[in-house]
């Protein structure tokens, strides 16, 4: 992997983490969890939660480029294609208003590796090419 790419993630999650405390809200497990798990693990696990306080809050004042799913999406070189989909999929259904299904989710990212297998293109190539035309 490429590690200015990741060097960049990593500051970009503390800059999240830094906006955050500025702002009053203090999430208690997000610094620990970079610290013990690193930048790209930490998020991928977070993604993996339903909704939290801190996108909320994000998606009230507009700033959803500071959370760590639009991190994912920005940096989808580090990450496989499971956890961009579901990175994606939640800023789409906070953006809307939304629940997230997990059921849908779970069909896009089945639907994403028949796709992949059937073109002989990587799962993380096939969502590239999908998500730079539309």
């Amino acid at each position: 992997m490429d590690q200015n790419l990741i060097a960049r993630f990593e500051q970009e999650m503390m800059r999240l983490y830094e906006h955050e405390k500025r702002e009053g809200r203090r999430h208690a497990r997000f610094l620990p969890m970079l610290k013990k798990y690193g930048a790209i693990n930490a998020a991928e696990r977070l993604v993996a939660t339903k909704y939290t306080a801190g996108l909320g809050a994000l998606q009230e004042s507009d700033n959803l480029d500071l959370s760590v799913e639009a991190l994912v999406v920005k940096y989808k070189e580090l990450f496989p294609a499971n956890v961009i989909m579901r990175a994606q999929a939640k800023l789409d259904a906070i953006r809307s208003g939304r629940e997230l299904p997990e059921e849908e989710a779970k069909v896009a990212l089945k639907t994403l590796k028949i796709r992949a297998k059937a073109t002989g293109i990587s799962p993380n190539e096939l969502l590239d090419r999908v998500t730079t035309t539309d």
